[in-house]
């Protein structure tokens, strides 16, 4: 499965959830904690979140093509988060930083939009859209711009870094 993901700063998140809720389908509201671990003998990680009760694990082969996200991805449900925190710490992975997000999730037009706020860092917008084809990837980085100039958010205002680099960044600025 492919990822394709754009994230952009936002600075008005009221109005742009206004927008929102005008041209697309509300989902759910969401509070996600991830735990990212490192894995032994990498500089990569895993990650395990928890997401309205559900505990995912994922584990993503991760490029960056014009600020935006081609990932290769594969997920799995836990039943317990904690004897999967100790199953990875068995193993050599360390626990290298945990992110909160929580916000709100749309669709539009077969893509998900996420308008979510990462604690620790500010607001963004964030939108993606799921393949198994990978010939499709060009036209969905196409239609990742499009859906941002539409809702109103400047190419300069695109988020390129990892979320967890801006946060390990600000820790060290602490």
């Amino acid at each position: 499965m492919f990822e394709i993901e754009l994230k952009a700063w936002i600075t008005a998140p009221e109005s742009l959830k206004e927008q929102l809720i005008r041209i697309a389908d509300f989902v759910k509201s969401f509070s996600k904690k991830d735990y990212y671990f490192l894995i032994p003998g990498k500089q990569d990680w895993f990650r395990l979140r928890i997401d309205g009760g559900k505990n995912i694990v994922t584990v993503k082969d991760k490029n960056l093509v014009d600020g935006v996200e081609i990932n290769k991805e594969v997920e799995y449900c836990v039943d317990s988060q904690d004897s999967f925190i100790e199953f990875a710490q068995m193993i050599g992975s360390k626990l290298d930083i945990i992110k909160y997000k929580r916000g709100d999730l749309f669709v539009y037009n077969g893509y998900n939009i996420e308008l979510c706020e990462l604690v620790g860092l500010g607001w963004f917008v964030e939108i993606e859209k799921l393949t198994e084809d990978s010939s499709k990837i060009d036209q969905i980085k196409q239609e990742l711009r499009e859906i941002l100039a539409l809702l109103g958010v400047g190419e300069s205002q695109i988020e390129s870094r990892l979320y967890i680099d801006m946060l390990k960044e600000k820790n060290e600025d602490i």
